[in-house]
């Protein structure tokens, strides 16, 4: 929406001050105030985010890359949790650092609560369980113990 695009332009120029939900709806309006009290960045291309999936070889959630075009990475409280999501720069070389891909070839993670917990996208056509948190383009996210 055209509130969404101002939101991101303005958040591209620089951190937590340009997350504004005014006027802006919906999922897009959950996603700021998710990450309104974090340490936020200026957000990710489309051209970033197109590598990262071709990369992959894996399609991503519609909100996620909505997220990463607000701000490429975020980290910080979120409820009574700590969460870092990494900036698509990071989200390749950290699953090759973790050997996501031989544990759990249909994992793709794109966080960590800064320690042992790990955030991530089931990408397998098989539709396994998650959290039960509903579905986002077919991939359902979770959380690894």
């Amino acid at each position: 929406t055209r509130a969404l695009q101002y939101v991101v332009a303005r958040a591209r120029k620089g951190g937590t001050a340009a997350l504004d939900v005014h006027g802006v709806g919906g999922m897009h309006s959950r996603l700021l105030e998710i990450v309104r009290g974090m340490k936020t960045s200026p957000g990710a291309s489309k051209q970033s985010l197109e590598e990262l999936m071709t990369r992959l070889g894996h399609h991503l959630p519609s909100d996620y890359l909505t997220l990463m075009q607000i701000t490429n990475g975020a980290e910080g409280p979120v409820g009574s949790s700590y969460v870092v999501i990494w900036p698509v720069d990071e989200v390749v070389p950290l699953n090759e650092a973790n050997a996501v891909a031989q544990f759990a070839p249909s994992l793709v993670l794109f966080g960590s609560d800064g320690g042992s917990k790990g955030y991530g996208f089931d990408t397998g056509s098989d539709g396994l369980h998650t959290n039960g948190r509903g579905r986002t383009n077919g991939i359902r996210s979770f959380a690894i113990l």
